[in-house]
């Protein structure tokens, strides 16, 4: 039950402490253009980070169901040869 609850865990930071890092960059640029933007151009740039959001979001959900399925394949095959050995 361990691996189920370390999945589970919400306060995990998942590629700390670079994620955090990178995180503090993007809103300060973030910051900087969006002072430099008129209206049309702020209301753009949320637009494009909520696509580049909402494609992260798509790929981890991908990475995580092709690790999990790997992950059981690997264990069905570990058994198999275990039953034949």
């Amino acid at each position: 039950m361990e691996i189920i609850e370390r999945l589970m865990d919400q306060e995990y930071r998942y590629g700390d402490p670079e994620y955090s890092k990178l995180g503090k960059e993007a809103s300060a640029i973030s910051a900087t253009l969006s002072a430099q933007l008129d209206e049309s151009g702020k209301k753009l740039m949320e637009e494009l980070l909520d696509i580049e959001m909402q494609r992260n979001v798509l790929v981890q959900e991908d990475a995580f169901t092709i690790g999990v399925c790997t992950g059981v394949m690997f264990m069905c095959e570990v058994c198999e040869v275990l039953d034949q050995g």
